[in-house]
């Protein structure tokens, strides 16, 4: 377990070193962890940081269910691109949103449509080597 406010230092950091305007929340699905993430994504909104949320759940699914702090969550998030990732449903043309099935939600005005559109066919894998291990981010269209 992480202490939120780690995370937020961490983000400082970045926002401070590398200029960031906004964090991604996805992988280990974020609504199981609304009440910390809302924390977090609140910070954000009141440090002029965006907030992009994939989750697998519909949005219909996530204003219907008792998760604790998923409305809240909700509340701090600009983009919400929401449903299961489906690998049969892969679409390149989508760019790293994923799947045919899955939707995009705009809350705020900060993205639109074209931020998104720019991305288009945009498939990226990155590779980093650190103490003998290999992290692989991204999705390559052929390996």
């Amino acid at each position: 377990m992480i202490d939120c406010n780690d995370i937020i230092k961490k983000i400082k950091y970045s926002k401070k070193n590398y200029n960031i305007e906004g964090i991604t929340l996805l992988g280990g699905e974020p609504i199981l962890q609304s009440k910390g993430l809302s924390y977090i994504a609140k910070w954000c909104k009141e440090n002029d940081l965006s907030v992009i949320l994939f989750s697998g759940y519909t949005l219909e699914e996530i204003n219907t269910s008792n998760f604790d702090g998923a409305s809240e969550l909700l509340k701090y998030t600009d983009v919400l691109i929401d449903g299961e990732y489906i690998d049969e449903l892969y679409d390149e043309e989508r760019g790293f949103i994923g799947s045919s099935n899955q939707q995009i939600y705009f809350f705020t005005d900060i993205y639109s449509q074209k931020d998104f559109d720019n991305y288009k066919g945009y498939i990226s894998v990155e590779f980093t080597i650190d103490n003998n291990k290999i992290k692989i981010n991204g999705w390559p269209f052929k390996f």
